[in-house]
């Protein structure tokens, strides 16, 4: 079993947002994983709890925005499709040794997409470049995840959560018409991973 901490976002506003766009553009999976930065692991034990929070301590009051997108390639042609992550706090969250890089190549993001077919990747890619979707989110908190047999499970919270007030601070800025388009796009990559699938052989 292995660890993670992940940044989660706690204005239903944001969370709502992000879990609907995800849902749309890939409606053949549900994810029991929250939207999230994931900003350290794998551990093989927990993460020591005064190391956490002092991490916690230091995001508090800082804000997180959602802007433009990316997507890469893992594992053995595996591609996400993400929303980036900026904050000043990243530098000091970021620890992951599988992929180890300079502070300054650091990439936060929110993965939206998963898929093992390159061009529906590459569609939901070009989909977000020219999407508006714009977030600004005061409201984070950090978690701790542990990985299972299928999915993501388990949380432990981090310190203490923000106060609700905070919500007052977000902003979600996204065009109407991006989630209908986000659905529609979905199902046509619905129906080509439909399209894609082995045909059953006939009778002999």
């Amino acid at each position: 079993m292995a660890h993670f901490v992940f940044l989660e976002f706690l204005d239903p506003r944001v969370t709502e947002v992000l879990e609907e766009l995800r849902s749309a553009l890939q409606p053949w999976k549900r994810s029991r994983s929250p939207m999230h930065v994931t900003v350290r692991g794998p551990y093989q034990s927990l993460p020591e709890n005064n190391l956490l929070l002092q991490l916690s301590d230091g995001i508090r009051g800082q804000g997180v925005r959602i802007i433009g997108s990316g997507y890469f390639s893992y594992g053995k042609g595996e591609f996400a499709v993400f929303l980036r992550a900026e904050s000043a706090v990243f530098r000091e969250l970021w620890w992951k040794p599988d992929f180890p890089v300079k502070p300054d190549d650091i990439e936060p993001h929110v993965t939206v997409f998963e898929s093992n077919d390159r061009t529906s990747a590459q569609l939901v890619y070009n989909f977000l470049r020219a999407a508006r979707i714009s977030i600004l989110t005061y409201s984070v908190q950090l978690s701790v995840y542990s990985t299972g047999q299928q999915d993501l499970f388990g949380t432990k919270k981090v310190g203490v959560r923000p106060p609700n007030s905070d919500w007052r601070r977000d902003i979600v800025a996204i065009d109407d018409d991006t989630l209908p388009a986000a659905r529609e796009l979905g199902q046509r990559l619905l129906a080509r991973r439909e399209a894609a699938k082995p045909k059953p052989s006939g009778d002999a």
